[in-house]
């Protein structure tokens, strides 16, 4: 009996936390169900989940920084660029199987999402990347350059929207405004 009550107040628990979560992942049915409510997926906010670093190895006579910074490291100058986790972005782009979110203004400065096309439709819109290297190593282009992508937590970012979204009805709303007598 103390198990089955353990079990339904963790159940209990679980089910309070994520109902107040505000955040959803963006899948293929999610973003099904936004088209067919007429949404433009270029006005929705999107969050990405997983902190990551773009990384890129320069030579000093053709070094130039825009937007992240430089260090110097065994004689080689490293360029990284972080995008932290939840940090706001708009969709710049919209492809049938893909989105480009751009997390900063400028030319290039996007990031192509998608179901990877393995995975079925539960699964969410992640990061795409270019696997130049092996397995070991990661490519992302990012303001027309190339960079080696290194993520926090062992997985490829994914997108996030706010459930609000989802859970607006569709619905006509109108007040009676009465009558007066001639």
């Amino acid at each position: 009996m103390k198990s089955f009550c353990k079990l339904l107040y963790l159940l209990t628990f679980t089910l309070i936390v994520s109902s107040c979560n505000k955040k959803i992942y963006l899948t293929a049915d999610i973003r099904n169900i936004i088209e067919a409510k007429n949404n433009d997926l270029k006005k929705l906010q999107y969050y990405i989940d997983n902190d990551v670093v773009l990384k890129r190895y320069i030579n000093s006579d053709t070094a130039r920084v825009i937007g992240g910074n430089i260090m110097f490291q065994n004689g080689i100058y490293l360029e990284t660029v972080t995008l932290k986790a939840n940090t706001k972005g708009v969709c710049t782009a919209v492809y049938p199987n893909s989105l480009n979110v751009a997390f900063e203004m400028g030319n290039d400065k996007s990031i192509t999402f998608a179901i990877p096309k393995f995975i079925d439709n539960f699964h969410v819109y992640q990061m795409l990347n270019e696997d130049k290297y092996g397995n070991e190593t990661t490519a992302i282009r990012y303001d027309g350059l190339d960079y080696n992508l290194v993520v926090k937590h062992g997985y490829l970012p994914r997108l996030m929207i706010r459930k609000r979204l989802l859970e607006k009805e569709d619905r006509v709303d109108r007040t009676m405004k009465g009558r007066k007598v001639h």
